[in-house]
């Protein structure tokens, strides 16, 4: 029996159903989370225990969650069983062997048809590239028409052969098999750098393939860095501009100097009279990290490598869209830009890299509330006892007893909030 905690990564949920580190559900304790599903994204879900994150998830505590709305279901993308998650996973008695929904190298029988295929990094450190090649030949690579990414789909697809993936990262791309397809004896490896971890063999017998990849997918409304670049004139960038948080491996991984539970950044919440945005500027100082801010997706508007250089067009398929996961290497800087709410509160920033989350390089930033007055979000809604056994939720014997507190979200801030910041292609 251990404790546990169940954070949903990519959801804007309030704090007190964020998965805060020390909101624990003991044995024989449950708590009920609300969401308020009021994003088409990939997210999912796994352990957030505080120092104990690396090894619940290596134990399996964590799985997909897909939110769809009816705009997305209406661009006709790939869909049903041509829509496919893709877990990778390390095994959990070995970092070295990858899993993939956790099978280790499985065949895939796939149709002469487009498939959608939703990518989850969900190892505790390994940062790579994903590839998809011929079996016979790997030095053949093939084509992946990136179409989403953390925070849903993107504005328009983007062509590559090589997709970076960190841990917590989610990509969504699309291989059309037919025009893969020439003999019934051709198959096809994906590859997480240098391991193949899913084989594909295309099924010969031809299909009829209604589905399509449209060149414009959804509207993204592009954040500048306060010098006048991006569309976003109806918003206004903070007064100082900038705020810079360096990620540090000197001795024990800190943020800005700081570990567990301390504040190392406020910011706005949006309303309708408090329209600024945010720009942190993400920098490491020794290492690669994998940066996951809570809450809201964010835009990565500059990226420079340790000479100071951009680098930002390298990869163009993390460029005008929302994020939640940003990868920094040893000098680098990763500045983003977007605005958080619509609800306030403590939430927590962290390398999710786990093993450097589980050492405390996690702290905590405040939404719209004064940081000295911000509720520890393990103490709003705490979990409760359950009497007797536990619930079996099939038979309805749910026993607890007494009733944890219940807040629900404001839904008519939700909406102006997703209009303004997602546009109309939003719930």
């Amino acid at each position: 029996d251990f404790d546990a905690v169940v954070h949903l990564h990519g959801m804007a949920s309030r704090p007190e159903y964020d998965g805060y580190a020390t909101d624990y559900i003991p044995p024989n304790y449950y708590k009920d989370y609300i969401y308020p599903n009021d994003r088409a994204a990939t997210i999912w879900y796994h352990d957030h225990q505080l120092h104990q994150t690396a090894d619940n998830v290596k134990k399996g505590l964590l799985g997909m969650y897909i939110v769809e709305d009816e705009y997305e279901l209406g661009l006709n993308l790939p869909s049903g069983e041509f829509d496919v998650p893709l877990i990778l996973q390390q095994h959990p008695n070995s970092r070295d062997i990858l899993l993939v929904n956790g099978a280790l190298k499985p065949y895939m029988e796939v149709m002469r048809h487009k498939y959608r295929f939703r990518v989850l990094n969900a190892t505790a450190n390994k940062v790579d590239d994903i590839t998809v090649v011929k079996t016979e030949d790997e030095s053949h690579k093939i084509n992946l028409k990136v179409i989403g990414t953390d925070g849903g789909l993107r504005e328009n697809p983007v062509d590559t052969d090589e997709l970076e993936i960190a841990p917590g990262e989610r990509y969504e791309f699309v291989i059309d098999f037919n025009e893969l397809y020439d003999n019934p004896t051709k198959m096809y490896d994906l590859k997480f750098g240098d391991d193949q971890v899913l084989r594909f063999k295309i099924n010969p017998s031809p299909v009829t393939d209604n589905s399509d990849v449209p060149g414009f997918l959804r509207s993204v409304k592009r954040f500048d860095n306060c010098h006048g670049t991006g569309d976003c004139t109806e918003f206004s960038p903070p007064s100082d501009c900038e705020t810079t948080l360096t990620f540090d491996q000197d001795g024990q991984w800190l943020i800005n100097g700081k570990g567990w539970p301390e504040i190392v950044a406020c910011a706005p919440a949006f309303d309708e009279s408090n329209r600024q945005y945010i720009v942190w500027k993400l920098h490491s100082a020794q290492g690669t990290h994998p940066v996951h801010i809570h809450l809201s997706d964010l835009q990565i508007i500059e990226h420079l490598n340790s000479d100071n250089q951009s680098i930002i067009d390298d990869k163009p398929y993390k460029q005008n869209c929302w994020k939640d996961i940003f990868l920094i290497r040893a000098e680098e800087t990763v500045t983003v830009a977007g605005i958080f709410g619509p609800h306030t509160g403590k939430y927590m920033m962290h390398c999710h890299n786990l093993f450097h989350e589980d050492n405390d390089m996690m702290v905590n930033f405040v939404v719209g509330e004064d940081p000295s007055e911000a509720e520890d979000p393990s103490m709003i809604a705490p979990a409760q006892p359950i009497s007797g056994s536990m619930p079996n939720l099939c038979s309805g014997t749910y026993s607890p007893t007494t009733m944890p507190k219940t807040i629900y979200y404001d839904a008519d801030a939700i909406r102006k909030y997703n209009l303004e910041i997602y546009g109309p292609d939003s719930k």
